[in-house]
């Protein structure tokens, strides 16, 4: 049980858990209190925030995603296709930053780690995308932190593999 009673986590990635991270997610946003730039100079900080009355948009379509992947000539591992078939964005944007913000990376690679890579710093930031996603979000859900969510075993993913500290 969280602390908003919204029940168990689904232990497996899946729609299930994307459901319950949407339904999760958008009552945190909508009991909220955002933070002002006051708030930030006060504690001396920068930073980015949601904002009240957050939602998810909904996802793209299976074309829609095609065509990006097409575009950039990239590969979405499946976790990552179902995410963005399901939930793929915020409405409004999240104040300063992007959801996986730019230096969180989804891997193509199993088990697909996501990581945080700043210049050399390269650690696991989530073994999996749910346990990313459940990492990023604990303290506005209030969730109790797991240490398996930053375990991963990434030795035999080309490249990463060697250089993951």
């Amino acid at each position: 049980m969280t602390a908003l009673g919204l029940g168990n986590i689904p232990p497996c990635f899946g729609r299930d858990f994307l459901d319950w991270l949407r339904v999760a997610t958008e009552r945190a946003w909508a009991q909220m209190t955002e933070a002002t730039l006051a708030d930030y100079q006060h504690a001396g900080i920068g930073g980015a925030g949601w904002r009240r009355g957050t939602r998810w948009k909904g996802g793209l379509s299976d074309a829609q995603i095609d065509d990006a992947e097409q575009r950039f000539g990239l590969h979405f591992p499946p976790e990552h296709r179902l995410f963005l078939g399901v939930l793929h964005a915020t409405t409004p944007k999240r104040r300063g930053a992007g959801f996986i913000d730019d230096h969180r990376y989804l891997l193509d690679a199993e088990p697909y780690p996501v990581l945080s890579v700043h210049q050399s710093d390269i650690i696991v930031y989530g073994s999996d995308l749910r346990s990313f996603l459940l990492h990023e979000l604990q303290a506005m859900l209030g969730l109790e932190g797991d240490p398996r969510w930053m375990n991963a075993d990434v030795n035999g993913v080309p490249f990463w593999g060697e250089i993951v500290s």
